[in-house]
């Protein structure tokens, strides 16, 4: 999950035996992992050993540095030594240089596929792919990219291609992102016109806003990462967000489920995952952002390290009912906007009910254009 760290560890003057038992602890724990890669420079006497490791977990790694500066080895009985030893380690004048890699941003993804895309045999040049590709996969590392393009390879392969085609980069970019279709999985008809709704109504309301990102692609196809649909959006890249933002954002969170209300006429458990989405942006935005009508300027940092509140009981009983009603308001503009259009949500939810799988183009069709957005860079 985590591509971690970069650290250095130095031994002042170390002795042979300090630095055969240093050696034993390291090779024991290569032996037990998986990993592919750990370094070591040796410069005057002075050792530091570098990982770059990609490992289960950042604490683990935290264990292993550890390991290596004091000169324990764990017992079953100690199973952490992160919790203790972390902040001595990364304290100033520890390491000569702690260096923070990024992730790439679009112009390096942009270059990150070129290079691997000079290695396939495509259907036209790497640069008419790897613009798109890039501004698809914010985010995304180096090796996420590799795969990618591994993956698109590998499908075009399957399918008996003497070239790699822009089908094959979408089917890989939707593995990676959203998990494998999963077609062997039988959903019952009922279900199935429920998630056509309910991906319809999340396309239509973000195809209507100014602040959205208009839909790619949706789905009703199961996987392995949601039960029921799919949808793409079109990425974005955004460092500020105003409160304009932030509301249009969560009216598309809640999209579904106004579908399902105008549609059907009540709501069900698809959209869980998107509720719990819209709820923990209404918080941001409340206590985080200070954009709360009734609460007003304030903010409270909400991480696990600082998880204890200093405000009153009543305070928490305001931001409670703020971050409720900021979701409610959202949900009543939803459903405003497809009762507004309820001919184009029957017509897409019947057109996804029947193809299954709807990409841009086939959006296009049924919605016309998108009346805010100017998408000239959707298109390969």
């Amino acid at each position: 999950d985590i591509l971690f760290l970069v650290l250095s560890v130095a031994f002042l003057w170390p002795t042979s035996d300090q630095v055969w038992r240093n050696w034993r602890v390291w090779s024991s724990w290569h032996r037990r992992t998986v990993s592919t890669s750990w370094i070591v420079y040796a410069s005057n006497n002075r050792v530091a050993h570098v990982v770059a490791h990609a490992y289960a977990s950042s604490m683990a790694a935290v264990d292993v540095i550890v390991v290596c500066l004091v000169g324990l080895a764990l017992s079953p009985k100690t199973t952490s030594l992160s919790g203790s030893f972390l902040q001595a380690l990364l304290r100033p004048g520890r390491f000569d240089r702690k260096i923070e890699i990024a992730l790439p941003t679009q112009a390096e993804r942009r270059d990150i596929f070129e290079t691997h895309l000079r290695k396939l045999q495509l259907e036209e040049q790497p640069h008419l792919y790897a613009r798109r590709l890039a501004s698809l996969t914010p985010g995304q590392s180096g090796a996420d990219i590799a795969n990618i393009c591994n993956e698109a390879a590998l499908h075009a392969g399957r399918e008996d291609q003497s070239y790699v085609k822009t089908a094959n980069f979408e089917y890989a970019v939707e593995r990676i992102l959203a998990g494998s279709e999963k077609r062997s999985i039988s959903v019952p008809q009922n279900e199935r016109q429920k998630s056509a709704g309910y991906e319809a109504g999340r396309c239509l309301v973000a195809w209507q806003l100014q602040h959205c990102a208009p839909p790619l692609k949706t789905s009703i196809l199961p996987r392995t990462t949601s039960a029921l649909g799919y949808t793409q959006f079109a990425p974005t890249s955004k460092l500020l967000e105003t409160t304009e933002q932030i509301d249009h954002k969560l009216c598309a969170l809640v999209g579904g489920r106004a579908a399902e209300l105008v549609l059907y006429g009540g709501q069900s458990s698809l959209g869980e995952r998107h509720l719990k989405q819209a709820t923990e942006l209404a918080e941001m935005k409340i206590e985080q952002f200070g954009m709360g009508e009734s609460v007003g300027q304030v903010s409270f940092d909400k991480t696990e390290a600082n998880s204890v509140r200093f405000y009153s009981n009543s305070l928490r009983h305001k931001l409670d009912q703020e971050v409720a009603r900021v979701v409610r308001q959202a949900n009543v503009q939803a459903v405003e906007i497809l009762r507004e259009n309820k001919d184009l949500l029957e017509k897409l939810t019947a057109a996804l009910r029947e193809k299954e799988v709807l990409n841009y183009k086939d959006l296009l069709q049924i919605l016309g254009d998108p009346p805010h957005i100017k998408d000239s860079f959707l298109e390969l």
